[in-house]
């Protein structure tokens, strides 16, 4: 796995094998008409969805590509290697730490200049490490500083292999017939003078809407739900 050849051919076979793995998809429900007709406006959007379906998201999606905001980590860059051959950029970093990182803070301030730019930033709010299905602060303070609206949107197929990893990723395999379900929530904007209160409440109000999409989306297809982690205790 250190071999710099192993390295540089991973992303290629994990992008074909997912390539296989949408071949025959048929989607039981998709929301991308009502996402497209937003994003054809023009107007830059934060994109959240969860850690554990980047996977299934960068198959369902139907959107323009986007710029996702995915960890340093080996896996990681696998992961941001693959999803680029499907069109997808990424930002190398993390907002779970916000301010008090260095290199969160290089990762917020790219992803808000890109934002501004006019490009669709893809975030994972419990991302890289948990707890899973909990939304951080980060993603709501950067919507805050780019002006931007948050798009909540889930995503899941009939034939995945939930990992034993802390967010329960879905990885899908390839089955003929398989179904999958991509789901997008209503705009959600942050006042620019919101208080810590007032991002508090945005915060909770992703977190719970994303978790409905999450659960829909798994229902649609013929999955039980994964549950939220225990919230962090204060």
């Amino acid at each position: 796995m250190q071999s710099n050849l192993v390295q540089q051919a991973l992303p290629r076979i994990a992008a074909e094998y997912l390539s296989l793995s949408r071949l025959g998809l048929r989607m039981v429900r998709d929301d991308s008409p009502k996402a497209l007709e937003l994003l054809a406006e023009g107007r830059p959007l934060m994109v959240t969805f969860w850690h554990g379906r980047l996977l299934t998201l960068t198959l369902c999606w139907r959107g323009p590509g986007a710029d996702i905001l995915i960890s340093r980590s080996r896996d990681g860059q696998m992961i941001a290697r693959a999803a680029k051959k499907f069109g997808h950029g990424y930002i190398e970093g993390s907002t779970a730490k916000g301010t008090r990182d260095r290199r969160s803070m290089a990762a917020g301030r790219e992803v808000v200049e890109r934002l501004r730019a006019g490009r669709i930033v893809g975030v994972t709010p419990d991302g890289p490490r948990g707890p899973r299905m909990r939304a951080s602060m980060g993603a709501i303070r950067l919507a805050q500083m780019a002006g931007v609206q948050i798009i909540p949107v889930a995503s899941s197929m009939s034939a995945t292999w939930r990992a034993g990893s802390w967010d329960k990723m879905a990885v899908p395999y390839p089955r003929p017939g398989g179904r999958g379900a991509f789901l997008i929530g209503d705009p959600m904007s942050i006042p620019a003078d919101a208080d810590s209160k007032g991002l508090e409440d945005v915060r909770a109000a992703v977190e719970a809407r994303m978790n409905q999409l999450s659960a829909e989306a798994d229902r649609l297809v013929g999955l039980p739900p994964v549950l939220p982690a225990n919230p962090v205790a204060a």
